[in-house]
């Protein structure tokens, strides 16, 4: 059983332990399905570190006529280095800060709104982990293509 793997490692809160269990999973699963067209995508944390790619996208949803945290988001990034790696605890998760700058935040309406404004390719530049992803997908012989 492929998934008792997981059970084998000692967890730790660094971000490269993190980083190393999203790909234990991941890889788990791919053997467990035996089928090379299924690809899974673990994300580490919440999706709402992928909008974090683009923090312009986020003040104008968020901002249109209220106070700018661009600094604010611009620093949040700074710090953690990467939009994949924003997430210290469970207090200062990506929606969390979201929120906290932003009280009106709501994921499931600004979340999506926000997504739709970031082009995939700046994600992608800026999101490695979900890069690698798409690029798995792209390299997929279209179904029925048998050339």
């Amino acid at each position: 059983m492929p998934f008792l793997l997981i059970l084998q490692v000692k967890w730790r809160k660094s971000v490269e332990n993190s980083w190393k269990k999203v790909q234990i999973i991941e890889d788990s699963i791919t053997h467990s399905i035996h089928n090379n067209r299924f690809i899974p995508y673990i994300q580490l944390h919440e999706f709402e570190a992928l909008l974090f790619s683009n923090i312009d996208a986020i003040d104008e949803i968020m901002s249109p006529d209220n106070e700018s945290h661009k600094r604010e988001l611009s620093n949040i990034l700074r710090v953690a280095g990467e939009p994949e790696k924003i997430n210290d605890n469970p207090e200062t998760a990506p929606s969390k800060r979201l929120k906290s700058l932003y009280p009106s935040y709501q994921k499931t309406l600004h979340g999506a709104l926000i997504f739709n404004k970031i082009p995939l390719s700046h994600i992608r530049a800026q999101c490695p982990h979900f890069n690698d992803w798409i690029t798995k997908l792209e390299t997929l012989t279209p179904l029925g293509d048998v050339s």
